[in-house]
């Protein structure tokens, strides 16, 4: 029988970094945090505690290396971020994405009426982009900083299917990277397709401010009808200069 409570890693098809929720807590909802680009699965795994001890967190990491520690779910165009250059591999880490989360469910026998899935910057993208393929796996979707690659990804997406799944996206009104008319756009473009989505945008560049995270944690506890009064573990705040913040998010000092 499997030891939970050492249980840190599973042998997935992608890397991960897992950390449990505590058994005395009876609904246990889940999360799965994709990074961004050139990131690797400890920078969003630094958000657990502050979803406290009553959720799981398994964090994936890309397998396209960009650099040292670096991962990437798909080369970038720099000059236009909108189309891929190798829409394949979008394709390719969307199955790595999709069987890992489901083997993950079966092994940690998770809630399967409690899934969610959250995404930074090009990890949002593909958040967003599993979400709409296989809306039946998850709760909910979270996208921060992302959009949906116009050109050569929203063909494989079925616009007339209906999907029963919320959506919140948080964007950087200062975000040079993926800037406010591409998010914009993508919101626009979710909408039009009939999806539940709650956006909102906050006055960042490309990272997580603390509003957003708050928002964020609020609005997934509401969904996943968790009850975060009994957590006495939970961060009261999210100070960007404490060691276990996300690195995305920590200030120059």
């Amino acid at each position: 029988m499997m030891d939970r409570a050492n249980i840190t890693q599973l042998e997935l098809p992608l890397k991960n970094l897992v950390h449990l929720a505590e058994d005395k807590y009876k609904e246990k909802p889940s999360i799965f945090l994709l990074h961004g680009f050139g990131s690797n699965m400890k920078d969003l795994f630094g958000l657990t505690p502050f979803f406290g001890e009553g959720w799981n967190c398994i964090s994936l990491q890309a397998s396209i290396q960009i650099h040292y520690d670096g991962w990437g779910w798909a080369e970038l165009d720099p000059m236009n971020i909108r189309k891929l250059p190798k829409p394949e591999q979008i394709a390719l880490h969307f199955d790595m994405i999709s069987k890992s989360i489901e083997q993950t469910i079966d092994e940690l026998e998770l809630d399967k009426e409690k899934i969610n899935l959250l995404g930074f910057s090009q990890g949002a993208s593909l958040s967003i982009y599993c979400g709409m393929k296989i809306p039946e796996t998850f709760k909910t979707v979270v996208a921060l900083c992302g959009y949906v690659p116009e050109e050569n990804i929203r063909q494989g997406i079925d616009r007339s299917e209906e999907r029963d799944i919320e959506f919140f996206m948080g964007n950087g009104t200062l975000d040079q990277i993926v800037t406010l008319p591409i998010a914009q756009a993508s919101r626009d473009y979710l909408n039009s397709i009939g999806i539940s989505l709650h956006y909102k945008e906050y006055e960042s560049g490309h990272t997580i401010p603390n509003d957003c995270l708050n928002d964020t944690l609020q609005w997934l506890n509401h969904h996943n009808d968790f009850d975060v009064t009994g957590d006495h573990k939970k961060s009261q705040q999210y100070d960007p200069n404490t060691e276990n913040y996300p690195s995305i998010n920590k200030k120059a000092r």
